[in-house]
């Protein structure tokens, strides 16, 4: 995918949390696909910290320094390669490429590490890290105990496009573990543009079986529970030889037995190609899709949108939800929208962090009223990456 754009600035709504449920969270209804299949997977236990709850990156002495806040309280963790949070409420990082940590947000404790290279993906029953320069997953408990190590030999997969020298299978995008099966892309890694053969394993048992084989798979995309898997993929342009075309994408979820497609999910009337989901979960029996629309890189573009929609058999826009990112925690929501809109989110553009609360005047945490950090006359915020839903609980 390519990097994600943002949108520019727009007034936080002033509104309570229940009238933003009895008046926000409707909007036009759109065509579909399918239905939305059932759920057969369990759905894994999630805690959110009470809010507002984020992780904000700081980039201070040339060096990204990371802090984590927990119902309003402030906490650093130093300097971090990466961070995230895990469905029981504590925090994965990585303090250098060969390790993790599962730090309590509150007290700052460093509960677990673990020596471990490659990149991770996260779900509520495990934490699946591919290696970076071999085929390679090792699977580990949510404490980083029980590793359990899967090779993927050249056998795998079915292909006449692996040569000595020139040409290689591997393995990339992060793997993830649902109830026990591990998933995880492959293609044909080749400076011969010819050798394309693709697709996705599913690893149970330490036997791989291939998936989804030369289908265009943007991205593998578990839901926030564990219990389903979906599937970003591009709807058409995958003849085209461009590489970083831009080409409409659609949503889909596979049958976690067999990896085939149980359902298609489509895209809301009105969708082309410059939407780009920003992010894509399944609640129950809906599928929630967060869009970024265009671009916005010169003055005077009419800057990005971004838009939040449901699927239950029809897409439905959440017309209170466009232009911010909203995070539902306890006690109420966090809200973020980018200011500037001349810079991208990467490059600590000015934003504006609000939290909503159930009961009570909202709080800007960061905004015109608390300014981020300013650098040689530019204001530069930090990343946030907040816990919670893209809906309200229950």
């Amino acid at each position: 995918m390519p990097p994600r754009a943002l949108s520019g600035p727009l007034a936080v709504p002033a509104l309570t949390l229940a009238v933003v449920l009895a008046l926000g969270l409707v909007g036009c209804r759109a065509g579909g696909g399918d239905p939305v299949v059932d759920s057969v997977l369990p759905a894994g236990e999630r805690v959110v910290p009470a809010g507002p709850a984020y992780l904000a990156q700081e980039l201070k002495a040339r060096a990204f320094h990371w802090s984590v806040v927990v119902g309003g309280e402030s906490r650093e963790l130093g300097r971090l390669d990466d961070a995230t949070w895990l469905a029981d409420g504590r925090v994965l990082a990585r303090p250098s490429g060969s390790r993790l940590q599962v730090i309590d947000p509150v007290t700052g404790e460093v509960e677990a590490e673990r020596r471990i290279n490659g990149q991770w993906g996260v779900t509520p029953e495990a934490i699946t890290v591919r290696h970076d320069r071999r085929n390679r997953i090792v699977v580990l408990a949510t404490d980083l105990t029980r590793p359990r190590t899967i090779d993927v030999p050249d056998s795998a997969v079915e292909t006449d496009q692996l040569e000595e020298d020139t040409a290689e299978l591997s393995l990339h995008h992060a793997a993830y573990t649902l109830a026990g099966v591990t998933w995880v892309q492959w293609g044909i890694n080749s400076e011969d543009d010819t050798r394309t053969d693709h697709g996705v394993l599913r690893i149970e048992d330490g036997v791989p079986t291939e998936v989804l084989r030369d289908e265009p798979v943007v991205s593998l995309l578990p839901s926030r529970d564990g219990a389903a898997l979906l599937v970003l993929m591009q709807d058409n342009g995958e003849d085209q030889s461009c590489g970083g075309c831009v080409v409409e994408q659609t949503i889909v979820e596979l049958d976690p037995a067999t990896g085939e497609v149980a359902a298609e999910y489509g895209m809301p009337d009105g969708y082309e190609r410059s939407w780009r989901v920003e992010t894509l979960d399944k609640i129950g029996s809906e599928v929630v899709a967060r869009f970024v629309i265009g671009e916005a890189e010169e003055a005077g573009d009419p800057g990005v949108a971004r838009q939040t929609w449901t699927y239950d058999g029809d897409w439905t826009q959440l017309g209170r939800l466009d232009e911010v990112r909203t995070w539902w925690q306890p006690g109420g929501r966090l809200e973020w929208q980018q200011r500037d809109t001349l810079r991208d989110e990467g490059e600590l553009a000015a934003m504006r962090l609000s939290w909503l609360p159930r009961r009570g005047a909202p709080v800007e945490l960061y905004g015109e009223s608390r300014p981020c950090r300013e650098r040689e006359g530019v204001e530069r915020c930090p990343l946030i990456v907040a816990p919670g839903g893209l809906l309200p609980a229950g």
